[in-house]
């Protein structure tokens, strides 16, 4: 017969093996990207074109009747790829994996945006159910002078690499209220960042030169936090029943 420690530690062993049965396969099978909204500042007229598809552009060189030429506007272009399907195990997080790539072309342009929102629909399959889910990041846009006497910590000089003016800013920021989804009962998202080399770094800044078409790739990373599915918390609270119960017995 187990006698009451036995018992303690072996309720805390299937505790734990309980919580490492949660995690399942996660295959990203396909993602698609449009841009589904563009800001500018009050009173500004940025021309915009592209709203819901995968290349948006804006801005006029001085042109009210807007000049919807991309050739002659800014514009943030996505064009997905994940060859081939990547199979993951979540939770833990996944690595950085391959999303799109990400082009900003730079254009000198009159009435630039502020930012736009990126919706990311992505296929996947969790376990063996196949599951779409629609992703929203705001890429914030800092416009900077094209004819500074000197440049800010954004770097580029009055003359820059691609032409006059210091390098723009494209900074994508942390959904308010991310999209989630279950993974065999963990709560999991998916962060969005830059990487100009493969993947070894990350970051949430891209750095653009004016007058030119300014490439990165995007990378994701799907994270989780772990949520205790009904059976852990009854597990759990059992294994804790018993360590109170131990904790009494010696003490009697």
């Amino acid at each position: 017969m187990l006698n009451l420690r036995t018992a303690v530690k072996l309720s805390v062993a299937t505790l734990a093996l309980t919580a490492g049965l949660s995690a399942a396969s996660v295959t990203v099978n396909s993602v698609a990207g449009s841009w589904t909204s563009a800001t500018a500042p009050p009173g500004d007229f940025p021309c915009i074109a592209g709203v819901g598809t995968a290349n948006l552009s804006w801005g006029h060189n001085l042109n009210p009747a807007c000049d919807l030429t991309p050739a002659n506007q800014s514009g943030f272009d996505i064009a997905p790829t994940i060859p081939p399907p990547q199979v993951f195990v979540v939770p833990p997080d996944t690595p950085w994996f391959k999303i799109a790539n990400f082009t900003h072309r730079n254009n000198p342009v009159n009435d630039p945006i502020t930012s736009a929102v990126l919706r990311l629909t992505v296929n996947m399959t969790i376990g063996v159910t196949p599951v779409v889910s629609l992703f929203d990041y705001t890429f914030l846009l800092n416009e900077t002078p094209n004819n500074p006497p000197a440049c800010g910590p954004e770097g580029g000089t009055p003359t820059g690499l691609g032409g006059p003016g210091c390098r723009d800013v494209v900074t994508i920021m942390a959904p308010a209220a991310p999209a989630v989804f279950l993974v065999d009962g963990t709560t999991v998202t998916l962060a969005l960042r830059f990487s100009e080399d493969g993947g070894a770094t990350t970051t949430s800044q891209f750095l653009t030169t004016e007058n030119v078409d300014n490439s990165a790739e995007l990378f994701g990373k799907i994270t989780a936090d772990a949520v205790p599915e009904p059976a852990t918390f009854v597990l759990g609270g059992g294994a804790l029943l018993l360590l109170g119960a131990a904790r009494r017995f010696r003490r009697a």
